[in-house]
């Protein structure tokens, strides 16, 4: 059922994407993120893949939301519109560009304000919600993220702002110099707003998130991502309309949704991704303390597009694409080429002197459509030569006092070519 109306906003696509590990934990199987993956390399593996496999369509909005951002100001939004390419340029309008956070209902927040842009004629837009979560000893409650692109047309289906409400209700709370979250007094928990704001909402299905659950068996409650995955992971059958409620902190929100053809699709990919994961010991976190490694914010300012986009140059005449590109006074006779993200093996080493966490698989990448990169291979696996791979953004070290990122080397996804 393709569904059309106008001053309307549908699901064009979705995707979801969990944090690397699953660990077993008192309140069953969570998701936990690898010790270089964060709430910013997570929403981009989700964004990169719902871009990839739609091609022609070109955000002009982005709505990100998560309450577990490396640096709580300026967030991820501004490193997601760099990796997305949902940025301002010469050549084409400035984004709509937008944060949400304070409490874990701004997952839902963002669906709806994305909803608001596309039936206001601001579209489309891609919506990424991505949460590592933990509690206050560091235990793992759930890492994943959820990218939704909205638009005037979609058949995975039909969203409206269904309402939203406020009050002062301190279930969960973080601290700025206490990382992780904190539990409120249970006994408070028949108070809380919640299922007041779910029973004065107009359905006769309610999905609702609270600050602390449902769990997602394999998932955990990955804190923004969680009421999406539930969503997605629902058995609604197509024409079904169900309404997508969360409420924390006293903030709630919710979206109607009326599911279109396509939802069975986002549904298998989330279910797989769920089952997914390595599920053998997560090796320790490697000590970074006395690793203090040089860091230039001029640096990372000019070299943002390589970093960031794979940015490379191709030579005009013999069409040989060079990484990282060439500086700017030399680089006559070139022209801007976007790196693929897949490719093949062409050769592997073993780092035993890296400065942590090693040793480190090291390999060089023959890249799809040319270039090469030479690169960390992640969570510690290993790779062999004619091995398809992938490039996924990773957390290389701390320096500056800021997250420095870029391009690690991980398995191809099973099917891939």
């Amino acid at each position: 059922m393709d569904q059309k109306a106008t001053a309307s906003a549908f699901i064009v696509d979705a995707q979801v994407s969990l944090g690397r590990w699953r660990s077993k934990t008192p309140r069953g199987t969570v998701s936990q993120a690898a010790y270089d993956e964060d709430a910013v390399t997570m929403a981009a593996r989700c964004g990169l893949a719902l871009l990839d496999r739609n091609p022609d369509v070109t955000p002009i909005g982005l709505v990100a939301a998560t309450v577990s951002a490396p640096l709580p100001e300026p967030g991820i939004a501004p490193f997601l519109a760099e990796v997305l390419d949902i940025r301002s340029a010469g050549d084409r309008p400035a984004p709509d560009v937008l944060e949400l956070a304070g409490s874990v209902s701004a997952g839902v927040a963002a669906v709806a304000e994305a909803a608001r842009h596309v039936t206001d004629g601001r579209g489309p837009v891609l919506v990424v919600v991505s949460d590592d979560r933990r509690d206050n000893k560091g235990r793992p409650l759930g890492a994943a993220a959820v990218a939704l692109l909205i638009d005037s047309v979609g058949d995975v289906g039909r969203v409206t702002p269904a309402g939203s409400g406020a009050e002062l209700f301190l279930d969960r709370w973080q601290r700025r110099d206490a990382p992780g979250v904190h539990a409120g007094d249970r006994s408070l928990d028949r108070y809380s707003p919640a299922k007041a704001f779910a029973g004065g909402l107009d359905a006769d299905r309610v999905l609702l998130s609270t600050a602390s659950g449902p769990q997602i068996e394999g998932a955990g409650f990955p804190g923004c991502a969680a009421p999406l995955i539930g969503l997605f992971r629902s058995d609604a059958s197509e024409g079904r309309e169900l309404v997508v409620a969360s409420s924390a902190g006293g903030i709630s929100h919710a979206v109607r949704i009326t599911v279109g053809s396509r939802f069975s699709d986002i549904r298998e990919q989330a279910v797989d991704e769920i089952s997914g994961g390595l599920r053998r010991q997560r090796p320790a976190d490697p000590d970074e303390s006395t690793f203090t490694p040089y860091s230039s914010q001029a640096m990372a300012f000019r070299e943002r597009s390589q970093t960031f986009r794979l940015l490379a140059a191709r030579n005009t005449e013999t069409g040989e694409v060079v990484f990282p590109p060439p500086p700017a006074a030399s680089s006559t006779g070139f022209e801007p080429y976007q790196l693929a993200r897949t490719g093949t093996v062409v050769t592997f080493a073993r780092d035993h002197v890296f400065p942590f966490g090693g040793p480190l698989s090291m390999a060089v990448v023959e890249l799809d459509g040319g270039g090469r990169f030479y690169g960390q291979v992640a969570d510690h696996l290993e790779v062999e030569i004619g091995d398809r791979v992938e490039l996924v953004l990773r957390r290389l070290h701390e320096a500056g006092d800021v997250p420095n990122y870029f391009w690690k080397i991980q398995a191809a996804p099973t099917g891939a070519t």
